[in-house]
């Protein structure tokens, strides 16, 4: 019988985290999807790891040349034979009751794009503050004509997602609010679903330190706002789990890289007030 839902995974090196969110999709009380993992050529484990799940796991293992989230999200959308697609990071994690509830919900609120609640995996209750602001912020702005959504939590209607031609393979960032914009262009605006939630790692968070992270997010965000898009070199955006071993952690921002930063952003919001904002 065809999947309700398609669970799309995209990987790189992420043999530490994946069997995290595999252990969790064995675990649903509601097995009404597939899992498409879509990997950006990794050089540890994680294809193994993947393997060893195929027994309880409906599972599909593709490999792509390039590490691309956007091309490999859209290669899994592509091969996946649900009815929705849910687009979930290789290190994020979910309840048991996570595919029926969504299911539940999509059932009830009708749509072709939904967006569930960000949680965190960290019991800091002011880390947990901040996600909620950020969900309350996702969830204004779908009215707002400028639509915040995260890549890794996305769900769409398949067809429609196909349709509007996927995520948009040329951004090495920012690809989640390009196409949550694109989505609204089209008539289309996410619906927030407070009743089923996503635990978000902050593992990047924790690699880059917060001053560093909460300063890509705000510039982003300003950019996104003012422009209707993200500056694609503004910031380096290096994906894989291999970055995030215990012996490469990284707790400070060197100041060198900071100023940089600061640099990048000036010349970014100087080129501003030479371009009049985007109109829909």
């Amino acid at each position: 019988m065809k999947p309700f839902f398609s669970i799309v995974i995209p990987t790189l090196n992420e043999e530490k985290f994946l069997p995290n969110l595999l252990s969790d999709l064995q675990k649903q009380t509601a097995m009404n999807f597939e899992v498409i993992i879509t990997d950006g050529h990794s050089e540890d484990k994680t294809k193994l790891r993947a393997f060893e799940y195929k027994d309880n796991l409906p599972l599909t293992f593709l490999e792509h040349i390039r590490s691309n989230v956007s091309i490999q999200r859209n290669l899994g959308a592509k091969k996946g034979n649900g009815h929705y697609l849910i687009f979930l990071d290789a290190d994020s994690r979910v309840a048991s009751s996570f595919t029926k509830k969504l299911e539940m919900n999509i059932k009830k609120y009708k749509g072709l794009f939904f967006v569930p609640t960000l949680r965190t995996d960290d019991p800091n209750t002011e880390t947990q503050f901040v996600l909620d602001v950020i969900n309350s912020f996702f969830e204004l702005s779908q009215n707002l004509g400028r639509p915040f959504a995260m890549g890794g939590g996305m769900v769409f209607e398949k067809k429609y997602f196909l349709t509007i031609g996927g995520f948009d393979q040329k951004l090495d960032f920012g690809e989640d609010y390009e196409i949550a914009l694109r989505s609204y262009q089209w008539g289309v605006r996410a619906k927030y679903l407070k009743e089923v939630s996503v635990i978000y790692s902050l593992r990047r968070i924790r690699r880059e330190g917060k001053l560093k992270s909460y300063y890509k997010i705000f510039i982003s965000t300003m950019l996104y706002l003012i422009k209707g898009k993200t500056e694609r070199k503004l910031f380096d955006y290096e994906l894989g789990g291999h970055l995030y071993e215990k012996s490469r952690a990284i707790s400070k921002t060197p100041k060198s890289h900071f100023d940089l930063i600061i640099k990048r952003a000036k010349k970014a919001f100087n080129n501003l007030l030479k371009e009049e904002p985007l109109t829909n």
